[in-house]
């Protein structure tokens, strides 16, 4: 008799970038793979989605939902651990999504030289002052290393979330993704480009992408000083200037003008 087998391709594991956690079943999220018939995915407890039989290579996944900015990610099944197959994906919000009451955001909308949207760039946003240090490092970390030791200033650090490694030396910084914590550290989803010494400071940066009409929504996860400076950029490394925001609410210019020629990779 012949048995059949099936094999865990994917976990998908989804992250609210408001808060942090998954989403609520106020918030349902359909994710599909695109251009392959293929079972649809097994939903587990704690916003965790299993894909099973799929192909070698990149997939491509299209997100949909009625909270969550609708988009299409590629994940490229090779680079996963095969035994742990985990990919983190944050949701963002829609730009005119209602944010739960206390939310720190930014609102604005993203244009070329001629006023024309620029749809689907990645907005970042940056905070510089000490006092909005999430954590950091407990010993330093050699270049190439996968997983650095910290320790948790303000909040917690959750998969999914981007930090600014800045030095207190010299200023010197890159940026990471953490992939998955541990006690007393987290691991990344890539190596560090450049060393880090101990007493780093891991500043949060926050995302988002522009919508159909170049408008964004970047909200800050909660604890936040109640005054933050952030440094707002687009695209690789485009900056669109410095903002003050206040704890518990949202502001924002109407438009901000994309520097030069748009090159949104």
């Amino acid at each position: 008799m012949r048995i059949a087998t099936t094999r865990c391709s994917l976990v998908l594991r989804l992250i609210d970038a408001v808060t942090g956690e998954p989403p609520g079943r106020r918030a349902p999220v359909r994710v599909a793979v695109q251009d392959l018939h293929t079972r649809r995915p097994i939903a587990k407890p704690g916003g965790w989605l299993a894909f099973t039989d799929l192909p070698s290579g990149q997939v491509r996944l299209q997100v949909e939902s009625a909270a969550f900015l609708e988009r299409v990610i590629t994940v490229d099944i090779e680079r996963l651990d095969p035994l742990h197959p985990i990919f983190t994906l944050v949701l963002y919000p829609r730009p005119d999504a209602a944010l739960p009451a206390g939310t720190t955001a930014l609102r604005s909308r993203l244009v070329d030289a001629d006023g024309a949207p620029i749809v689907g760039a990645e907005v970042r946003g940056c905070l510089i002052e000490e006092r909005a240090v999430r954590a950091r490092l407990v010993q330093a970390a050699p270049a190439g290393a996968a997983a650095i030791d910290v320790t948790a200033i303000r909040g917690k650090l959750c998969p999914g979330d981007r930090y600014r490694i800045r030095a207190r030396s010299d200023g010197a910084a890159q940026d990471v993704i953490v992939d998955e914590s541990y006690p007393g550290g987290v691991f990344l989803r890539g190596p560090l480009s450049s060393p880090c010494e101990r007493g780093s400071m891991l500043l949060p940066i926050a995302c988002a992408i522009t919508g159909p009409d170049g408008r964004f929504l970047l909200p800050l996860r909660q604890p936040l000083p109640a005054l933050v400076t952030l440094d707002l950029e687009a695209g690789a490394s485009n900056p669109l200037g410095r903002f003050e925001l206040t704890e518990g609410r949202i502001s924002g210019p109407d438009a901000l003008v994309w520097p030069g020629s748009p090159d949104i990779s």
